[in-house]
């Protein structure tokens, strides 16, 4: 019959199995016997299965030519609209700069949330200069308004507590063309109105933006700055 069972199927009328091909001792046959939760059995050539071990929790079944079984397990990649972690980054004192911002991603996404002072305070999100706010909308006010300024938001008179949260979405954050970012924040302020705020606006310099500088009128006790770099 066939050598390599049961890889080939092509017997022939009237084979018999034999005694030893049944008890395998050449190892075909107990490829397809899993010896461990998640056992997978690629094949590692035209006639040979070989045996590929569960990956990690959350990894994923990747193709690589490299590798015995063509296959591996590995860290799930960010596709289109993946984000990733880049820096997390407590606030403290009146100023908080995070510099050497991963260039490798299309877009950023910066989260503040929770800041707090001993009494209320003022904050701002410098994003490098050249910046151009186009219009921002203040829901208390329901005014918009103009400026030419390097930072992007100034979140006046909000309440201590750390009652808050600004995100801002920033576009083709690495290339030398004109970039736009999108803002909102929530707050409460002095007087205990909980503010809606939206923003947008663009950078007309060539500049990269690789840090990020947070400003305080008084000294935070509280607050973290998370980054995303987003595919």
């Amino acid at each position: 019959m066939a050598a390599g069972f049961p890889v080939k199927a092509d017997y022939a009328s009237g084979d018999v199995l034999t005694a030893a091909q049944m008890n395998d001792l050449s190892g075909t046959l107990n490829y397809l016997d899993p010896t461990a939760k998640g056992d997978l059995f690629p094949a590692s050539s035209g006639t040979a299965l070989t045996r590929l071990a569960v990956g990690a929790n959350d990894t994923v079944l990747t193709a690589d030519s490299s590798t015995a079984s063509g296959l591996k397990w590995a860290a799930a990649a960010g596709g289109g609209g993946g984000m990733t972690l880049l820096s997390t980054t407590t606030l403290s004192g009146t100023t908080t700069s995070i510099t050497g911002i991963d260039q490798t991603y299309k877009n950023l996404q910066i989260i503040v949330t929770g800041a707090n002072a001993a009494s209320n305070f003022d904050l701002e999100i410098s994003v490098e200069t050249g910046f151009q706010r186009g219009g921002v909308f203040v829901s208390t006010a329901t005014t918009l308004v103009t400026a030419n300024t390097n930072y992007f938001g100034n979140y006046s008179a909000i309440k201590l507590g750390g009652e808050n949260v600004f995100v801002l979405n920033i576009y083709d954050y690495t290339s030398a063309r004109y970039k736009m970012g999108v803002q909102q924040g929530v707050y409460i302020n002095s007087g205990e109105n909980r503010v809606i705020l939206h923003t947008i606006g663009g950078w007309t310099g060539a500049t990269v933006i690789d840090a990020v500088t947070l400003t305080a009128t008084q000294s935070l006790t509280a607050g973290t700055v998370l980054i995303y770099g987003v595919k």
